[in-house]
């Protein structure tokens, strides 16, 4: 019965048009940089982006309020922009059911980019579930130039707490996530992709993926987490551990 009440409570979120603008993102100082963002993911900002509910896939968004060209794509599964956000529809009430994939994409704005540095407002799925989890930690994945890179990002996260959206509570977090590209072989204009999936009646409100040329620990900036839910299960615990090993070393 909660599952079947989380669901119909993100339903009417989805179909509400209160805009949640993010107040914790953050301005990496990378050196020289660039983005590309979609801010206030929903209907009202981008009109028709998936159709109505449970959403489709095979669309794009290519316009973006950040400083450089990219796009927002869902390549597979069923979401849409509903009344407030880049909303994963279906009919699922079991938890970590697989929503939709999406690739943030952009192209390398020079050839001494070194880190990649990604930021988004997530609402959580039944069973307190953000990413799909296929087994093992699923993290966003990066491609560069149509090549894999294979290390893992560092991330952190932040509960935002429970926000008013469109006449409901909804628990909003805020995570980062980046990539170490120091040595790497890049090209002008090589295509950067990240790549995620998200579960059923999941939500996104506002992204920006950046690039820089100079690597710096963006997440050590973070504030400590002061309340991480059990988005991944135990990845909660998994990263204060990582974190705390990170700072010990």
């Amino acid at each position: 019965m909660k599952l079947k009440s989380q669901i119909l409570s993100a339903l009417l979120i989805a179909a509400s048009s209160t805009a949640f603008a993010s107040v914790n993102f953050i301005d990496p100082s990378i050196g020289t940089s660039e983005y590309v963002g979609w801010e206030v993911i929903n209907s009202t900002s981008y009109p028709g982006a998936g159709g109505g509910h449970p959403g489709s896939s095979g669309w794009a968004i290519d316009e973006n309020a950040g400083t450089g060209e990219g796009s927002l794509a869902v390549t597979a599964g069923s979401a849409y922009a509903g009344g407030e956000s880049l909303y994963f529809g279906g009919f699922s009430v079991t938890p970590n059911t697989f929503g939709g994939t999406v690739e943030l994409s952009t192209t390398a704005m020079s050839s001494s980019v070194q880190t990649v540095f990604l930021q988004m407002d997530m609402g959580s799925g039944p069973g307190d579930l953000l990413f799909w989890n296929d087994g093992g930690l699923q993290f966003p994945t990066l491609n560069i130039g149509g090549t894999d890179y294979g290390m893992a990002p560092l991330y952190a996260g932040v509960n935002q707490g429970e926000q008013n959206i469109g006449g409901n509570d909804v628990d909003v977090y805020t995570y980062y996530f980046q990539w170490n590209l120091t040595g790497e072989d890049i090209t002008i204009d090589d295509v950067i992709t990240a790549e995620f999936s998200m579960v059923q009646h999941g939500t996104i409100y506002n992204v920006e993926l950046w690039q820089g040329e100079t690597y710096n620990d963006v997440i050590s900036t973070v504030p400590e987490p002061s309340n991480l839910a059990a988005c991944f299960g135990l990845v909660a615990l998994l990263f204060c551990c990582l974190r705390n090993r990170r700072k010990a070393a």
